[in-house]
Formats: structure tokens, C-alpha cells, sequence
């Protein structure tokens, strides 16, 4: 869970990727902005802004690992546009998998996000991000 503030909502918009960890019931979630090269040539080292909340509730204690790589998109945009500082958001891991996936050895992992405004669910499952992968350690969920 996490109150959206003003500081929030800049960190992600600035952010070029993004990471969330699902670990021992703590959530990571890690705005990064990219290296560039000042006036100079030289390289600038990367800005990393870490938000970690401790979890429970609805949220899966499994362990997982979603990256958003290209973080200015739509998606990503359309949250921080809903997003309104004071909101309260839940995200949590989701296997999504339906019964052709799981025949072919596949899973659908999901990061889901929740949004409440005032104590009011405005958002009951925005996905975040997704991906499907083969039941092995690249899936973004690993069961523990």
C-alpha cells in the first residue's frame, strides 16, 4: 500500500524503468532514470528512488519480479493520470493463466494494481504489466 504524494507521482513520471520485488511479504518498487551524458561527455551516474512497503492482506506472498523497461508508456501514463495525490494504491502478483496455458506449460503473470480514493475502490484491477513465460525462474512469479 502506498499514499500517493506529490513526490510520487514525480518520481513516476520521471522514471525511464521500473521495478517492482515481491520479497518475504515486502514490496520494492524502484524508479530508475537512465544514464545520460552531461554537457561534458561525461556519463551521469543513474538516479534510483526506492518506495518499500511491507504487505499483507489480499496480496500473494509469493516471491516476483516485474520490470517496466519502457516506463513512459501508455499504460504507465494513464496511472499517474488517474493517480491523485492522497489516492491509496495496493498492487499485488497475480497468476492469470487459463487452462490452454497451463497445457502448454505457460503461465500469465500479472501485476495488478488497486486504487481507492477517500476509503472508495475507484480502480478495482488496473493491470500494471504482464507477461507469459514457461513454468521455469524467468517467470516474474515464483512461488515460495
Amino acid at each position: 500500500m502506498f499514499t500517493i504524494t506529490k513526490e510520487f507521482k514525480q518520481d513516476l513520471k520521471a522514471a525511464d524503468t521500473i521495478n517492482f520485488r515481491f520479497h518475504e511479504g515486502i514490496l520494492t518498487m524502484a524508479f530508475i532514470k537512465e544514464e545520460k551524458k552531461n554537457s561534458k561527455g561525461w556519463i551521469k551516474p543513474e538516479e534510483r528512488k526506492e518506495y518499500t512497503h511491507e504487505y499483507m492482506g489480499y496480496q500473494t506472498l509469493d516471491n516476483a519480479w516485474f520490470n517496466i523497461m519502457y516506463a513512459k508508456s501508455d499504460t504507465i501514463n494513464a496511472l499517474n493520470y488517474i493517480l491523485k495525490v492522497g489516492d491509496v494504491i495496493y498492487f499485488q502478483s497475480m497468476d492469470n493463466s487459463n487452462g490452454y496455458l497451463r497445457k502448454s506449460n505457460l503461465h500469465h503473470d500479472e501485476l495488478i494494481a488497486r486504487i481507492y480514493r477517500k476509503d472508495k475502490c475507484i480502480i478495482e484491477r488496473f493491470v500494471v504489466t504482464s507477461s507469459v513465460c514457461e513454468d521455469n525462474t524467468a517467470r516474474a512469479i515464483q512461488p515460495a
